[in-house]
C-alpha cells in the first residue's frame, strides 16, 4: 500500500460512504493519523480534511460501527 496524504484519505472515506462501500479500514487509517501531522496543515488543507471527515461520518448509516475517530 502506498502512503496516502491525510486529505486524500479523508476524501476517499467520504466517497466510500457516499457509494455505500465498506469504510472500516478507512476509518481505522483515519483514526491512526498522528495528531501532529494534522495540526501542521494549512487552514485550507485542514478545512478540507475535517469537512470530508465530518461529512462522511454524518452520512454513515445509524447503528454502524462508526465510533472510531
Amino acid at each position: 500500500m502506498t502512503e496516502q496524504s491525510p486529505t486524500m484519505l479523508s476524501a476517499e472515506f467520504l466517497s466510500a460512504v457516499r457509494h455505500g462501500e465498506e469504510t472500516a479500514a478507512l476509518r481505522s487509517r483515519l483514526a491512526s493519523l498522528p495528531e501532529a501531522e494534522i495540526a501542521g496543515f494549512s487552514r485550507e488543507r485542514a478545512t478540507a480534511f475535517w469537512l470530508n471527515v465530518y461529512n462522511g461520518y454524518a452520512q454513515v448509516p445509524s447503528g454502524s460501527q462508526a465510533r472510531t475517530l
